[in-house]
This record gives structure tokens, C-alpha cells and sequence, in this order.
């Protein structure tokens, strides 16, 4: 191979085909430093193993990587961006779409030559990573791992990157640690770090970080990050001005734990040590109460106006009973509308006694659920009926609403209209929508 590069009879010979051959990183770095392959831009063979640092390095800077690259960009885009010139920037005004057309190109050479870390290397190393504005490395067939990504988002060269997507490169906490350290993090507008091996240490890394508060989308779904790193994360200051943050916690409903006493006043160590096991039947995402309540604690309103159809009765206790903590703060308007679980012993807590309003309407049971006085539909595409009744039976034994004045419910049947003009309590609606 080293013979072959240094033939003066090869100036003009733009594909190398080795198909079935396997190269070593010194064959590689022999043709990049070969003052006779003027021409070559591509090289076909089984695989090139992977090369020393320096080795990459020295690939990197060489011609033939950017003539390799521009080529794949040239034929991807269909002679969007030019591949005959290779000195300098290219000049173009989409940078984003060129910076995604050179990842895409550094992907596809990684998945023909079976080679991950050193290219990450020689691409940290390339000067035409100048010319990116976005680096998307996601879904590569050769994961880059720490050193390599480290080593690209440290580059001088990615100056100019705005936006970020290393997932699915094995990333760690000490490789994530050490990115949050990159001169360029705080001029990143997005940081996608999905499907990587971070944990609830590299969770709490970032909940610490003040240099990511600037992101407009912080991604680390897919992670084993479990829910102790996840109350970290969504109780951090640092991550409540980014707009868009995609944590994984919908994975969280499934899994049997709980925050007890859910407060904005404690602690993160006491939110932590909340952290208990309840069985899965309790059913309800802890994360998501806990960050309702927080959205409330931080509201200028002292009036709470809630619509909560998709929360559970465990749910609902537990919010309640963190409500009640909030001082200055009433809840004066509940909308279950669309709740699917029946009423139950959260109708006692004695937040609802300053509610005015409560909406239970599109509140349905199946036919297969028998109800007393209601109505079989002819229409067999809308075999339900309205909890109406069953929950004017329900209000009826619970005092708390001594305020309300404005009641929606879902197909009350004349036995359930009987009841609401029997019940004292109920007696002074000023307005009442029975769903009919």
C-alpha cells in the first residue's frame, strides 16, 4: 500500500477500489500524506481499522479527507455544493443545510469503512468543519464514544456550531462531564443527547450546570436516567427558561415510584429521600404532579384554576395535599372533564372548599356498566352512558363544596336530578348544566 502511494502513475486516479481488502490505519495515513494521489476522492474497500490519535490527526487535515468529503457532499446534494474546489470555506448561504450534508457524508464514509472514533478525530481535526453551524451525528452505525466527541466539540473549528445531536454514541457521565466544559457550550442553542449511557450522576451534572440555562431544547431521552436523576433534573433552575425539554418521564408512569409530600419549599435532598416504592396499581407519574405544583408555587395568581382529566384519584390526593401547602393560594375553579376514574375520597380534601366552579362533564361509563335510570342508546356506535348520577351521589355525601356555584355534569337521569334538589349543600348553584 505504502508502494502504491507513492506511484508517479497515479495522479489522475480519482476511485481506489479495494473491495475485500482491510486497511490499516498506516495504509490510510500513507495516502493522506501522499504527494501523488492528487486526484483521489474515493476509496472503496471491506473496512479501515480503526487509526492511532495522532494517526487521525494527521487524516484529518489532509486533502484527501476534504476532497473525500466534498465529493459524498457533492453527490448527496445532486451538485448543490461544489466538489471541485478544496481550498477554503464553501461559500454558500444555507449553512445548515451544508453542515447536515457533510455530517451525513462523515456518517455514510463511518458505515462504508466500518470506522467510528477516528473519523470523529479527523473530522475535529478537518478545517471545513468550519463551515458547520449544526453537527447531527445522530443514528451513526459506528458509535464515536467520549474521547472522539470530546474531541470534535472541542475542535477549534466548531466555532461556529449553533445546534448539537450526539445520540446514540455511547456518551457517559465522565464524557458528558467533560463536554459541559467545551469553550462552545454556551452559544449552543440545542443539545440532543438521546439514547447514550448517561445516568442519575450525569443527570444531576446538568441540573448543576449553569451553562446550559441558555438552551432553547435539552434532549436526553433514552437514557438510564431513573427518577431520583429526573426530579433533579425538573427541580434545577438551570433548565427552566429552555423551551423545549424532552426528559423521558412519560416512561416514568409504568414504574412504581412515588414522591410523598410533594412541596416547593424542600430541599432537593428531601425531594430525593421522598423517593419511595409504592405498588404499580397506585398509577399516577409523580414527576408530573410535582411539576404542576412547582408551575402554581411560581404563579403571580392567587387563584388556581385547574383542568386535570388526565390525572389519577392517587394523583389528584397527592396534588391536592401539596396545594394546601402553597400559602396565599386557593383553588377556586376544578375541570375533570373527561376523567375517566370514578370520584372518590379526594372529594374531602379541604382544598375544594373554597371552589366556585367544577366541571365534570364527557364523563362516560360503558353499557357493560350498569347504571340504574339511564337510558339504553339506540346508536350501538355510542354504547355509554353519562356518570352523572353516580357523581351527584358522590358529591351529595361530602361537604367540602359550602362555595360552589357553578356545576357541569354528564347525563343526569330524573333519580339524579331528585337527589341534587334534596342535597342542602348544592342547594345554592346559581348555574347547572346536568349534561342532558
Amino acid at each position: 500500500m505504502f508502494a502504491l502511494s507513492q506511484s508517479p502513475h497515479l495522479g489522475q486516479l480519482k476511485l481506489l477500489d479495494l473491495r475485500g481488502v482491510e486497511l490499516g490505519g498506516g495504509a490510510l495515513k500513507a495516502f493522506a500524506e501522499s504527494s501523488s494521489l492528487q486526484s483521489l476522492r474515493r476509496i472503496q474497500c471491506e473496512r479501515v481499522h480503526e487509526l492511532e490519535y495522532e494517526d487521525a490527526v494527521v487524516f484529518g487535515r489532509s486533502v484527501l479527507f476534504e476532497r473525500m468529503i466534498r465529493y459524498s457532499v457533492d453527490v448527496y446534494t445532486r451538485g448543490e455544493f461544489s466538489a471541485d474546489d478544496v481550498e477554503g470555506e464553501w461559500l454558500v448561504e444555507d449553512r445548515e443545510r451544508l453542515s447536515h450534508a457533510i455530517c451525513d457524508a462523515i456518517k455514510r464514509q463511518g458505515y462504508a469503512w466500518k470506522m467510528g472514533k477516528s473519523l470523529a478525530i479527523a473530522f475535529a481535526h478537518a478545517t471545513f468543519l468550519e463551515s458547520c453551524t449544526v453537527l447531527s451525528l445522530d443514528k451513526s452505525n459506528q458509535p464515536f464514544g467520549n474521547e472522539s466527541i470530546l474531541a470534535l466539540l472541542q475542535s477549534p473549528y466548531a466555532r461556529h456550531v449553533k445546534s448539537v445531536d450526539i445520540s446514540g454514541h455511547r456518551i457517559d457521565d465522565n464524557g458528558l462531564r467533560a463536554i459541559l466544559k467545551s469553550p462552545y457550550v454556551e452559544q449552543w442553542e440545542s443539545l440532543r443527547l438521546s439514547s447514550n449511557q448517561i445516568t442519575d450522576e450525569g443527570a444531576y451534572l446538568l441540573a448543576a450546570s449553569d451553562r446550559i440555562k441558555h438552551l432553547q431544547l435539552l434532549d436526553v431521552e433514552g437514557n438510564p436516567v431513573r427518577l431520583r436523576g429526573m426530579i433533579a433534573l425538573w427541580c434545577s433552575p438551570m433548565i427552566q427558561g429552555i423551551e423545549e425539554v424532552y426528559d423521558g418521564a412519560w416512561e416514568l408512569e409504568d414504574e412504581c415510584f412515588w414522591v410523598d409530600h410533594v412541596d416547593p419549599e424542600m430541599s432537593e435532598e428531601e425531594l430525593l429521600a421522598s423517593a419511595t416504592y409504592r405498588p404499580a396499581e397506585v398509577g399516577a407519574n409523580p414527576l408530573y404532579v410535582m411539576q404542576r405544583v412547582q408551575e402554581l408555587a411560581a404563579s403571580e395568581e392567587n387563584e388556581i384554576y385547574l383542568h386535570h382529566q388526565n390525572s389519577t384519584p392517587q394523583g389528584l390526593s397527592y396534588l391536592f395535599e401539596a396545594i394546601q401547602r402553597l400559602e396565599n393560594k386557593r383553588l377556586v375553579a376544578l375541570d375533570l372533564s373527561g376523567y375517566e376514574h370514578p370520584l372518590g375520597g379526594w372529594l374531602d380534601s379541604p382544598v375544594l372548599g373554597d371552589v366556585r366552579e367544577l366541571h365534570l362533564s364527557e364523563r362516560y361509563i360503558p353499557v357493560d356498566e350498569p347504571l340504574k335510570g339511564a337510558s339504553q342508546p339506540e346508536d350501538k356506535e355510542f354504547q355509554r352512558r353519562g356518570r352523572g348520577d353516580e357523581d351527584l351521589q358522590f358529591l351529595s355525601s361530602f361537604k367540602r363544596f359550602k362555595n360552589l356555584e357553578v356545576l357541569s355534569l354528564c347525563g343526569v337521569t330524573d333519580k339524579g336530578k331528585a337527589l341534587l334538589t334534596e342535597t342542602p349543600h348544592l342547594l345554592g348553584l346559581q348555574q347547572v348544566n346536568l349534561g342532558e
